[in-house]
């Protein structure tokens, strides 16, 4: 008995820490209708990008890793829906949480045969993005519409069942 309290007076400790920790507040949430949030990062070609760059745009905004499967299986599909899609003002803007920039070049050349993907890779080493949009898994997908609101997601994860979705998504994005 003691035990079973003990692990319940523990696990409801470790819910009100997560639920109430700074940062982690649900009401600091964003999703669909919300203004996309705007962020400032450094490419692979070493030029700054800003999202508001892409205003007018439907933006697919992928924050993803080189370690992490779900975004390796994601990637051919970001190229393919880039290439689709982007003379309908359409684009991929894909930020990448990794600590170094030499773990997204290794991970192209063995993702992609070596090429850099058509569409701009930005390095967040500091997560800034992943806080902005409370980022809770990779890959995180965000679409945002050509008026600046969020459309869809974020979204965690990446299936071959996701295709459908994302292709539906993007499509009624770009239909508005």
């Amino acid at each position: 008995m003691y035990l079973r309290r003990f692990t319940m007076k523990r696990f409801l400790f470790l819910a009100m820490l997560i639920l109430w920790a700074p940062g982690i507040s649900l009401a600091e949430t964003v999703g669909k209708g919300d203004k996309y949030l705007n962020f400032t990062l450094e490419g692979l070609d070493g030029k700054k990008l800003d999202l508001s760059s892409h205003a007018g745009k439907v933006i697919f905004l992928d924050i993803w890793a080189s370690w992490c499967a779900p975004c390796a299986k994601e990637m051919p599909f970001l190229v393919e829906a880039y290439e689709k899609y982007k003379d309908r003002g359409f684009v991929v803007v894909a930020v990448s949480v990794d600590d170094k920039k030499e773990n997204i070049d290794k991970f192209f050349k063995k993702r992609l045969k070596g090429e850099k993907p058509p569409f701009p890779v930005l390095h967040d080493p500091d997560k800034k993005v992943g806080e902005l949009y409370k980022v809770i898994g990779m890959p995180s997908t965000v679409i945002i519409g050509k008026d600046g609101k969020i459309t869809y997601g974020p979204k965690v994860g990446f299936e071959d069942s996701h295709v459908d979705e994302l292709t539906k998504e993007i499509e009624s994005a770009l239909a508005q």
